[in-house]
Order: C-alpha cells, then sequence, then structure tokens
C-alpha cells in the first residue's frame, strides 16, 4: 500500500486516525483479505471463532446423542462441527473424526480414517466401526461440500470451463499443466506438485502452485483435506482421463 499526498495529508489531519487508517486499508486491499469472516471451509483457527458457546456445552456435557445441525448458508454450520473437533482432540476417551464430504463421501472419509484416498468402500466402512476398546465414538459429518458440489455453476466449472478459470493466460496454462501432470494420481500434496512438474522441467514457484490450486479448489475441481489434495468430481476426472491427458501436457509443455 503506496498512498498519496492527500491520503497521507488527511490520515495525520483526522479526528479519529484509526478510522481514517481503516478506511485507507479498504480501500486498498481486497475485503477478503483483510475481512475475519470465511465464506467456504469453517473457521479453522480457535482464535478466529466466537460465540456458539451455549450449544457447544449442550453437545459436549450431555449423554452420548445424534444431532443433526441444519440452518442456511454462511450461518456457521462447518465452523461449529470444527470447533467441535478440537475440543475433542484432546479428550482421549472419544475417538472423533470430522470429515467434508463431497458428491464422493469415501475419499474424504478414508482421509478422515487415516486411510490411502484410493480405499475402497468396505474398507472405509471397517474404518468407521472400528473403536478403540473403551472409548466413545464422535463422527462429524459435513455435508458443506456435497452443497457446494451440488450448486450449477460449479459443475459447469468444474466439467466445461475448469481450464479458463483466470483471464490471465500463463496461471490458466499453469491450471492445465498441473491437471493433466496429476489427473492419473488419486491423491498428491504441494509438495508432489513441485516435484512432478519439476521433473517434467516446468519451473514454478510455490505460490504460484498455491494459488492455481486454489483456483481449482473454488471451482470445484479438486478438493483439499488434511494436506493432500483429490479431485473432487469423479465425473470429471474419468471426462479428463477420456481425453489423453498424456497427449494434451505434452501439447502444453510444448
Amino acid at each position: 500500500m503506496a498512498p498519496d499526498d492527500g491520503e497521507l495529508s488527511a490520515l495525520l489531519l483526522a479526528v479519529q486516525p484509526l478510522e481514517a487508517l481503516s478506511r485507507l486499508i479498504a480501500g486498498y486491499v481486497k475485503v477478503a483479505r483483510i475481512s475475519p469472516y470465511r465464506t467456504g471451509g469453517g473457521v479453522q483457527k480457535e482464535s478466529a471463532f466466537f460465540g456458539r458457546d451455549q450449544l457447544l456445552s449442550h453437545i459436549q456435557h450431555r449423554e452420548p446423542a445424534n444431532y443433526l445441525l441444519v440452518g442456511g448458508r454462511q450461518l456457521g454450520k462447518s465452523s461449529l462441527l470444527l470447533a467441535l473437533q478440537r475440543r475433542y482432540t484432546a479428550v482421549p476417551a472419544v475417538d472423533c473424526r470430522y470429515a467434508s464430504l463431497g458428491l464422493d463421501p469415501i475419499p474424504q472419509l478414508a482421509l478422515a480414517f487415516g486411510l490411502p484416498v484410493a480405499a475402497d468402500r468396505q474398507q472405509v466402512l471397517r474404518a468407521i466401526g472400528d473403536v478403540p476398546p473403551g472409548a466413545r465414538r464422535l463422527r462429524l459429518l459435513d455435508e458443506a461440500g456435497l452443497d457446494r458440489a451440488m450448486d450449477r455453476r460449479a459443475l459447469r466449472s468444474a466439467l466445461d470451463a475448469w481450464s479458463e478459470l483466470t483471464t490471465d493466460q500463463a496461471a490458466a496454462r499453469l491450471d492445465r499443466i498441473i491437471c493433466y501432470a496429476l489427473v492419473e494420481h488419486d491423491a498428491f500434496s504441494l509438495a508432489g506438485v513441485l516435484d512432478r512438474l519439476e521433473a517434467l522441467g516446468q519451473r514454478s514457484g510455490p505460490e504460484a502452485l498455491k494459488a492455481s490450486l486454489t483456483r481449482l479448489e473454488i471451482a470445484f475441481v479438486v478438493g483439499r483435506s488434511g494436506g493432500q489434495y483429490f479431485w473432487q468430481v469423479p465425473l470429471w476426472r474419468e471426462q479428463a482421463l477420456r481425453e489423453e491427458p498424456g497427449r494434451l501436457l505434452a501439447a502444453e509443455l510444448g
């Protein structure tokens, strides 16, 4: 941020300098960068989570029961589930697992239970039912990912327009290279993307890769859980595999 002379003068002469500074910053920085509110994925940090004390206490201090958390979008349902996960993680007598489910819930459930993302349905079901002796079972299943997947615009973006998620042609090319290079992998990490692209002679910095993966995540092409990325829409992946991604990758690398 580089204020001009007029802005600096207004700041120095302001009766309420903090308010003037806030307005100045807001004029330069995108709201999403400075807002404490999240528009997806829930609040991850305890320091950014506020309220809901009565509801949390009600769940934590009653006999085990099943709860259905219902509400409109962006009301904090995912944040509440994540807050419960943080509180129960430190309780050895409770086997607590959180999973954000998409169109195909098996990969997310597999990651939540420490299984490979390619684990089959029977393996996942066995893991769900396997509880340490003397422990209580707590399963926090978040359907926020499913809501996003069922959104028509998200599906259209993932299936049809994923290759042009930005007007920056170099960034769009990087999106395509990542997808073509990794579509045959069930799951991958940021380090795995770096290694794969370096092996292909494609030099891209970590920040550029993070930005690309963020675009693909927003478009619901990929999802993320526990530091691992996975393909959110099986239909998209099947379509990409049918289109000979190896040849398309070679064309992009040119």
